[in-house]
């Protein structure tokens, strides 16, 4: 077995910025280094918890009874089944909105202490692929919740080694390392 001392770097892969779309006053951000998954609070507008969804796209609508059929419908659907708010069997995830829809939405809104209107628009939640790790607070509670408010990368520590090309058959992308 080889083995070579390299330097790297530690962390959580590449940062990007997460925006509330909401209009109001930041109340709460987390702490740097907080992880956050499905149904959990990316922050508090006027005080009142926005919660993270995962999904491959942003809301980009209000949703509600009587809203054209949609991915982003399915995507609200999954994560409501996903955070056990409704059973697979009460409401069938796919892009038609129906009473069931609006009934789990009702029902998730009273968890979370909000008004029970049976509609979400994009203000209401954040929508990222996958969970996000706070590498840093962007704005600051007391400022507007209109633009980025939190830097936040992946949740799987990764190594990153800058490598001559002479020596790259040494590693492989996804390798196991001992880190010092």
């Amino acid at each position: 077995e080889e083995r070579t001392d390299l330097d790297g770097t530690l962390g959580y892969g590449d940062t990007h910025e997460l925006a509330l779309g909401a209009a109001g006053t930041l109340t709460w951000l987390p702490a740097e280094g907080t992880v956050i998954d499905r149904g959990q609070t990316v922050a508090e507008v006027d005080d009142r918890a926005v919660p993270l969804l995962l999904g491959d796209r942003p809301l980009w609508r209000e949703l509600g009874q009587g809203v054209d059929d949609g991915r982003d419908v399915e995507l609200i659907e999954a994560n409501l089944v996903a955070l056990g708010v409704v059973s697979a069997d009460e409401l069938t995830v796919d892009q038609e909105w129906t009473s069931a829809t609006t009934e789990a939405v009702e029902d998730w809104q009273a968890s979370l202490g909000r008004e029970e209107t049976g509609r979400i628009g994009p203000s209401d939640v954040v929508v990222e692929p996958a969970p996000v790790r706070v590498t840093a607070r962007v704005a600051e509670p007391g400022g507007p919740a209109t633009g980025p408010a939190l830097a936040v990368a992946g949740t799987a520590r990764q190594v990153t080694v800058d490598l001559e090309a002479t020596r790259q058959q040494m590693v492989q992308v996804g390798q196991k390392v001992d880190v010092e």
